[in-house]
């Protein structure tokens, strides 16, 4: 998981901006539901990191959804 950077901002519905090399997504708590969110965003030179975006959180501390939506995004 060394590719990947997990924003986390409880404030929103659209809490986690997910930097996976290049690409950011952002995802809700429950990225695979009809009323959750999970969506490319844009590169990392559209979408600058930083504490903006929330607290930074390790990919373990994540539910499975959104654990499974990372992988599911490419990375191993």
């Amino acid at each position: 998981m060394n590719n990947v950077i997990i924003y986390d901002n409880k404030d929103y519905f659209d809490r986690y901006t997910i930097f996976i090399n290049d690409a950011v997504f952002g995802m809700s708590e429950k990225p695979f539901s009809p009323l959750g969110f999970n969506q490319y965003c844009g590169d990392d030179t559209e979408i600058e990191k930083g504490k903006h975006l929330g607290k930074i959180v390790q990919f373990d501390d994540l539910n499975d959804d959104v654990k499974n939506a990372i992988t599911q995004r490419g990375v191993k």
